[in-house]
């Protein structure tokens, strides 16, 4: 069963507050998380141009029934 994107969304805005909080006490946790944070913005773009959308071959191949 796939997770509705509204509840996807909630999570992950859920996620920001809890991490803001967290980076506000936590200097090390502020560190890592400003890190990954870079990491990702050079990585997601670039998967994003690399790899097409697995929906795409996965519907191809194999259709969701109706």
């Amino acid at each position: 069963m796939r997770t509705p994107d509204d509840v996807l969304t909630t999570f992950s805005n859920s996620w920001n507050r809890v991490a803001e909080k967290e980076a506000a006490a936590n200097p090390f946790f502020k560190k890592v998380l400003e890190s990954q944070r870079r990491y990702a913005a050079v990585v997601v773009p670039g998967r994003r141009f690399m790899y097409p959308p697995y929906d795409f071959a996965a519907n191809h191949y194999w259709p969701l029934k109706k």
